[in-house]
């Protein structure tokens, strides 16, 4: 190994590698997989329904609107019996302006627990209030996207600021910490900007269990059917969107994308052993003739195969701890690096599960990769050996 420094450390930057990838895949697969269950498990229950765009089926009449009547009268106590939360929402776009500064934005108002429905957080300031949703205040929360265009990120500088939507000035009470809608208002602020009627794009409730789903629809669709005058199920003019198997097919997308980099790290590592076993037949083939020497003074078989087989060993160990410190650290580098430069990308787990089973897969590659060259080795015949 000493005597061929060139080739031992190439091979051990292949295990190192293999290893190290091994533990900053499985750190980003399991950290996007928590992300994604975080923000979607609050999720589970909710329903969300939305006007379709084409009359129902078999002899349906025209399309009727979804209103804030509809909301109000989903919101009654006697039929949220199995939700709650309800929250009205009407969609557009506007432009927004900040001296010379513009920009086209979809705007949002809404009329109700916005933030629950959407499973979002203020980064800074509030959000709107009820009374000002009564008193049509001129008020907005705006996304980071915003504040870093015409604020240059200072959520300071852009809270109690004035922006215009068209010619209207509107006050920023609060930035959002997560991504989503970029410019949220309050419903009857909305409403002028978007035709003055009170006609909505959504309504979105949460079920009070997951389990009440099902009870949940029931209750939305006797409302709607009735305020609809709708006969038939599929004369429906409104779809309810069907959350919880939305959510179980993001969490079969999650399983599928865990397996593809499971399988990805399995490739790194056998790179490495291939290049142990390619080191290992090039060492047997260099030193033939000290292996007849040693196999002449009365050295057996088993002597030589343990020698390469301890040599492939310490190799791909010495390149399994290297490259398990690497890959720790670069997933702690991740963690403290990744919020402040890219928030928006989910932050890396370290998984010590996996850290132990890719320098346990290490050895056995050393194992594995040494074992056919050292067989060749100690199957030499003393004066084949000698003669090489």
């Amino acid at each position: 190994m000493s005597a061929a420094r060139l080739r031992t450390g190439l091979t051990l930057l292949g295990i190192i590698a293999g290893v190290m990838g091994v533990i900053v895949l499985a750190g980003f697969s399991h950290g996007t997989s928590n992300a994604f269950y975080e923000r979607l498990a609050p999720m589970s229950g909710a329903l969300s329904i939305a006007k379709k765009s084409t009359p129902g089926q078999q002899g349906g009449g025209p399309v009727m609107p979804l209103t804030e009547g509809d909301a109000a009268a989903l919101a009654d106590p006697e039929a949220a019996k199995n939700y709650h939360s309800v929250t009205a929402y009407r969609t557009g776009s506007a432009v927004l302006r900040d001296g010379e500064k513009e920009w086209t934005l979809g705007i949002v108002g809404v009329n109700g627990p916005y933030l629950m429905a959407e499973n979002r957080t203020m980064q800074s300031g509030r959000m709107f209030t009820e009374q000002e949703e009564r008193d049509r205040a001129k008020v907005i929360a705006v996304s980071t996207d915003v504040v870093e265009y015409f604020f240059n990120k200072d959520d300071n500088a852009a809270i109690n600021s004035y922006i215009r939507i068209g010619r209207i000035p509107m006050k920023i009470v609060g930035v959002f910490k997560e991504s989503g809608d970029d410019v949220v208002m309050p419903l009857s602020t909305a409403r002028p900007l978007m035709a003055g009627n009170d006609m909505l794009n959504t309504i979105k409730m949460i079920a009070s269990s997951p389990e009440q789903w099902d009870q949940a629809e029931t209750d939305i669709k006797k409302v709607l059917d009735e305020r609809h005058g709708i006969p038939k199920s599929k004369q429906r003019d409104y779809s309810i969107s069907d959350m919880p198997t939305l959510v179980e097919r993001v969490k079969h997308l999650m399983n599928v994308l865990a397996i593809a980099i499971t399988v990805l790290a399995g490739i790194c590592l056998l790179v490495g052993a291939v290049g142990i076993a390619n080191m290992m037949l090039i060492t047997v083939a260099h030193r033939t003739n000290e292996i007849g020497v040693r196999r002449a003074v009365g050295a057996r078989r088993g002597a030589i195969l343990k020698q390469f087989m301890l040599e492939s060993t310490i190799i791909a160990g010495i390149g399994g701890i290297f490259g398990a410190i690497f890959g720790v650290a670069a997933v702690l580098i991740s963690q403290r690096l990744l919020p402040r430069y890219l928030p928006d990308f989910p932050t890396p787990e370290l998984s010590i599960p996996a850290t132990i089973v890719a320098f346990g897969v290490s050895l056995l590659i050393g194992l594995v990769a040494g074992s056919y060259p050292a067989l060749r080795a100690c199957r030499l015949k003393p004066i084949d050996a000698l003669r090489y």
